[in-house]
């Protein structure tokens, strides 16, 4: 029975890892073949092509950046969304999620809109695309090269992340007794505004905090589809990858792209890795005792924002925020009905017009229509929904259960045993994360597909790897909410039948 119950914990990790590491090891192991050396050596070649020259530094820096800009404009947007009540409260907090969910060639398509020529923020003087005006000022004062194209890029990336830190921020905000407040308030160290944000305030969010930047430093580092068209003359190590990618597989041909791809997978690989590493740490310190504690009366008890005395810079920044959030959107909307046509005597102008809207009811791509495009990609995702949230809940399950044997335990080689058992498939569940796109797809191709070529006609194919992106997400809003959970609670159910 014994045996049992542990080969059912054991079940989720090997399904999952197996989906994960088989093409990782594959494409692996046919990248060294092609390249000739050893995955530590190729380091060293990933600037064997004018493109790969900076492009490690270029990643860090613009990660970083981006990570930091998008705590910067995130953080005050979750503090206003989790203190104060607002007219169609969630349809704000729906709107502010959106640019999450949003594909990346998406997203990219509406800053392109909104920095282009004819976009709304040339006609204010912001040439961000062109360069000129103050952004050409800039440069030639700085010798700043491209300004206008990395601003945009860290906008993006923060537009592209922000709802991660009202996600992970907003919640321990709003759940806060305000009991405690109150009493910070008459203590020495809570005195002060300064000394509740030291004592109170950084305690209860610093984790979430970092563990949100963590995740917009990871998405940022494997950015490639923003760093394509928002800054053209730029690599980062996944845009490197994946414009050598064709030819890394290939022997003798496809050499020196096997060693750009080889040394940037593996850079990649231990970067990312070093951030889930920190995020699962970060996640597992996170306080919990004054979690969850605020009831209805609590809720109902948050200042309501139009008796409050104070100013209105609290709804300008709301305001501001949720304009920076549509105005991408909105610029796809609005090019959607601006066609370019050329003139007789040379060049082009710009006309409203539905015909773009007219001929995506007939246009077929494919084989498909647009409308059955759309039923597939509702199938496919109600799909995943159904194997991601159970396969999520039993990672949960197993990495809580060995957490709380580990604190049982008396024994201290067991219960690091069962600290180690439960990081690894924290780190597990992660992983698809820390895997660059091209690394999976060459290993399919190579791997998978050639041993079962079939595979790739069959229907339920491409539910694999949507279940593979979407399950580290399950896990990360799961686990801290299983964390939050008293086992006094599950003991007391336990006796009671429940």
């Amino acid at each position: 029975m014994r045996r049992r119950a542990l080969l059912l914990r054991a079940l989720p990790a090997m399904v999952f890892g197996s989906l994960v590491l088989l093409p990782l090891l594959l494409a692996l192991d046919r990248l060294t073949y092609v390249a000739a050396m050893n995955p530590l050596s190729a380091i060293s070649r990933i600037d064997l092509r004018p493109a790969g020259v900076g492009a490690l530094e270029f990643t860090l820096v613009e990660a970083a950046l981006s990570a930091a800009l998008t705590v910067l404009l995130g953080l005050p947007l979750a503090w206003l969304l989790a203190r104060y009540r607002w007219p169609f409260h969630g349809l704000l907090r729906a709107l502010f999620t959106v640019p999450f969910v949003m594909p990346a060639i998406v997203a990219a398509v509406g800053f392109v809109m909104l920095i282009g020529d004819d976009g709304p923020l040339v006609a204010l003087g912001i040439d961000l695309r062109g360069e000129t005006g103050l952004v050409g000022e800039v440069a030639d004062l700085t010798g700043w090269s491209h300004p206008g194209h990395m601003i945009a890029l860290l906008l993006a990336h923060a537009w592209f992340n922000i709802a991660l830190v009202i996600r992970f921020v907003e919640p321990p905000l709003a759940g806060l007794d305000p009991v405690f407040e109150q009493a910070a308030r008459l203590l020495p160290g809570g005195s002060t505004l300064r000394g509740r944000l030291a004592n109170l305030w950084l305690p209860i969010i610093g984790p979430n905090l970092a563990a949100a930047a963590t995740l917009s430093f990871i998405f940022s580092f494997t950015s490639f589809a923003l760093v394509k068209m928002l800054t053209p003359g730029s690599y980062t190590l996944e845009r490197l990858m994946a414009e050598s990618g064709a030819r890394a597989g290939i022997p003798e041909y496809g050499m020196v792209d096997a060693r750009i791809v080889l040394g940037s997978a593996v850079v990649q690989l231990l970067v990312i890795l070093a951030s889930l590493m920190l995020l699962g740490r970060l996640q597992r310190g996170r306080a919990r005792s004054l979690m969850g504690t605020r009831d209805a009366a609590g809720q109902a008890a948050l200042p309501d924002l139009r008796q409050h005395p104070f100013g209105i810079w609290r709804p300008a920044l709301l305001l501001g925020m949720l304009a920076f959030v549509l105005a991408p959107l909105l610029s796809i909307v609005r090019g959607s009905l601006r066609v370019r046509t050329v003139r007789d005597e040379g060049g082009f102008t710009r006309e409203w017009t539905l015909e773009g809207w007219r001929q995506v009811s007939t246009l077929r791509w494919g084989g498909s229509s647009i409308e059955e495009a759309l039923l597939n990609s509702l199938g496919y995702a109600m799909i995943t929904m159904l194997i991601a949230l159970p396969l999520g809940w039993a990672f949960c399950h197993v990495i809580r259960h060995g957490e709380l044997q580990a604190e049982a335990s008396r024994d201290p080689v067991v219960a690091r045993r069962w600290r180690i058992w439960a990081a690894g498939n924290d780190l597990l569940s992660m992983l698809p994360l820390a895997l660059s796109a091209v690394l999976i797809g060459l290993g399919v191709l190579l791997g998978v597909l050639r041993t079962w070529p079939s595979l790739s006609m069959s229907w339920w194919f491409p539910v694999l790897g949507h279940v593979m992106l979407t399950t580290p997400f399950v896990v990360r809003v799961m686990l801290p909410a299983m964390r939050d959970l008293d086992p006094a609670h599950e003991q007391a159910a336990a006796l009671l039948g429940a």
